[in-house]
């Protein structure tokens, strides 16, 4: 037992000195399908390190930790080892204590259970697995200890979900070098002790602070389970919203077209601007996007029927009155001048049809022959864009417009009004409000067809496919289900047509979007956002789309607020800008961490083609070793059992672009600097 003299005498077990006659249950919760789980609950991790064995990248686990206590915290306590066997040991003692089983169960929370999965699965035997997709665990099963994943509930690192929760132990990461390889006879100091510690008892507070609302059979899988069952207890109020939902029935053709048409957020660069410093750039945000749209704009509210139009002129009509779905193809397609930032993104085009194609950094600037699926918005942004000299339409179907039962946008406002304001005065019910409200779209756009993931026997991942027919039909008979699934596919569409409205008004001056905001700079289009913002606040009004902060201020969903300047920006593409605000220098690049990347530049001229991010800029390179039984190993002269693991190691990355990304911009590369 390790006694943690600086940090108030807490005590650090082992399995041998473990207090298992302590442990205790005050209750079972029954949940779903009749299986009860004790009130008392376990945190787990492990700590792990890489190598190369027998020509062979592979992960291992040094040491393991873990927190049992009550569900309330009245009562805790941590252990650690490290080797599987005492992991073994562990687990059976506190089955003798405990008496868990497969129907009255442990539950295990476990931060990014997905990394700890892949080491567990040849160690431990599983009896279920739910996978979201290859390598995503949900949740596991193995011996009546029910593992979930805390990642997915919170949507937060686990530093940011302890400070969230208040928890007193916070991830001490200040105090660990993770770089260093070890094996589990490698000595710890009390400091690196100190870290393991926290990671499972500041998650166990965590829990313990969200089960004040709920119990362990109550508590949803994931942070949008939270939004789900608040909207489904709002709309089950109205009997006619399922009714609603049935009449939005789904056939295989029209989720093809759904899947097909489906995009996320607009974030692009400029190409006239592309890798140029800009002094003075104004940069707008959309309040609350996604919800806004949820609340004031219309949606399919019948079922999409194919239809056959036999002129433009039909086709214009359906487009400008109803939800239209359609494939489209174009002959010599190309964007139209003076239009920088292209809308079209080659990676959900028909790639059978696709000839003699220019992009610019994974956008469609010009083609000979190109075909995608798409809704009436996005049609109308492309017909604002580009020319074409032919088009052809195909698999055209139609659903009457409407808006969103009242249930449901009133669930949206109600957590858009507790978020304004609790805002500086509440931070942890804030912070719930504010997930809670960035939710609604991830619950809005979850897919009902959930394939089966599974390990095969050759202990790789593998998938069943469902029969989609046959899937659709029970999502629709469920009761639980409330939303159709195109409603996720429109407030996507919807939140781009808006950020185009934007980039229109900001017209050359746009250098720079993503998904709700965009950068503007040479141009003052202040008069011409408050014109818009008017209209946007008069579609709030008209819904109750708004809010009174503390200091009696009103804010209104939708509307584009101009925040703080940048005093120089630079972009190269989507993800990849840097900028320097207030003084500091601050990057947005993909795969490099947001402070650490930063660190590594003198100014934003660094920021440049070919510049290299050392290791230590938090990108890594994952690799898996799936072995299908568990082995004994020997690294560094220590002899231990392991199994399947992940191999993790810092790399580098190198800022560069394409030679067709070269080629497309509005300037020579060798002269993209403003001063």
């Amino acid at each position: 037992m390790i006694i943690f003299k600086h940090y108030g005498g807490e005590r650090y077990y082992n399995v041998d000195d473990f207090p298992y006659h302590l442990l205790k249950n005050k209750k079972n919760y029954t949940g779903r399908k009749g299986v009860e789980y004790l009130d008392t609950f376990m945190t787990f991790d492990i700590e792990s390190t890489s190598t190369l064995y027998q020509e062979e990248y592979i992960g291992y686990m040094y040491i393991w930790q873990a927190c049992i206590g009550s569900s309330d915290g009245s009562w805790r306590y941590a252990v650690h080892g490290r080797t599987w066997y005492e992991y073994f040991t562990f687990i059976q003692e506190i089955q003798k204590h405990l008496y868990f089983t497969e129907e009255q169960r442990l539950v295990c929370y476990i931060h990014n259970l997905s990394f700890e999965y892949q080491f567990l699965r040849t160690i431990m035997p599983y009896q279920s697995t739910f996978a979201v997709d290859k390598r995503k665990v949900l949740k596991s099963c193995t011996n009546g200890i029910e593992q979930r994943c805390s990642y997915k509930l919170s949507n937060m690192s686990l530093d940011k979900f302890c400070k969230y929760a208040g928890a007193k132990h916070r991830k001490a990461t200040e105090y660990f070098d993770y770089s260093k390889r070890r094996t589990p006879q490698t000595p710890l100091t009390e400091l690196e002790y100190w870290y393991t510690f926290c990671d499972v008892v500041g998650l166990h507070e965590s829990i313990c602070k969200l089960l004040e609302e709920d119990t362990l059979a109550s508590i949803p899988l994931t942070s949008t389970g939270y939004v789900r069952r608040d909207c489904r207890k709002a709309m089950q109020k109205n009997p006619t919203n399922f009714r609603w939902f049935q009449k939005c029935f789904m056939t295989p053709e029209v989720y093809q077209l759904i899947l097909e048409a489906s995009r996320g957020g607009d974030t692009h660069a400029n190409r006239e601007y592309a890798g140029m410093i800009l002094e003075n750039v104004d940069n707008y945000d959309f309040s609350s996007s996604y919800p806004y749209c949820m609340c004031t704009c219309y949606y399919p509210v019948t079922r999409f029927t194919l239809v056959k139009f036999y002129n433009q002129g039909m086709f214009d009509r359906l487009l400008a009155k109803k939800c239209c779905l359609f494939r489209v193809y174009f002959r010599n397609l190309r964007i139209k001048r003076g239009v920088t930032n292209p809308y079209i993104s080659f990676s959900k085009c028909y790639k059978y049809v696709i000839k003699d194609t220019i992009l610019y950094n994974g956008r469609v600037l010009k083609s000979s022959c190109i075909g995608m699926t798409l809704c009436e918005l996005d049609y109308d942004i492309i017909q604002q864009e580009y020319e074409w000299d032919e088009m052809a339409v195909s698999d055209m179907h139609v659903a009457d417009r409407g808006y969103l039962p009242k249930e449901l946008v009133d669930e949206i406002i109600k957590f858009y009004v507790h978020k304004t304001e609790l805002k500086g005065v509440d931070d942890y019910l804030y912070a719930k409000d504010k997930n809670k409200l960035n939710a609604f779209f991830g619950m809005a756009f979850t897919n009902p067809i959930h394939p089966t993931y599974y390990i095969n026997e050759k202990g790789e991942w593998a998938v069943e496919k469902p029969n989609i027919a046959e899937a659709l039909k029970e999502y629709t008979k469920n009761r639980n289900n409330f939303l159709p699934y195109v409603v996720g596919m429109y407030t996507t569409a919807h939140a781009r047509h808006n950020l185009r409205d934007m980039m229109h008004i900001a017209k050359y001056g746009n250098v720079y979007n993503d998904t709700d905001s965009t950068k503007v700079w040479g141009i003052d289009i202040r008069q011409e956002v408050e014109a818009y913002n008017q209209k946007v606040i008069e579609r709030a009004k008209a819904v109750g789309a708004y809010a009174t902060d503390r200091k009696g201020n009103v804010h209104y969903m939708g509307v584009a607020e101009r925040e703080k300047s940048y005093e120089y920006f630079r972009a190269w593409g989507a993800k990849k800008y840097a900028y320097i605000q207030d003084g500091k220098l601050h990057i947005t690049l993909a795969g490099v961490d947001k402070k650490k990347g930063a660190a590594q530049l003198k100014d934003l001229s660094d920021f440049c083609i070919g510049k290299t991010f050392l290791p230590d800029c938090g990108r890594r390179t994952v690799r898996y070793n799936d072995w299908n039984s568990p082995r004994l190993i020997t690294v560094d002269g220590c002899t231990f059992l392991s199994g399947s693991g992940v191999h993790m190691e810092n790399g580098t990355y190198v800022l560069g672009v394409t030679d067709e990304f070269v080629e497309s911009l509005g300037n020579p590369i060798d002269e993209l600097v403003k001063l």
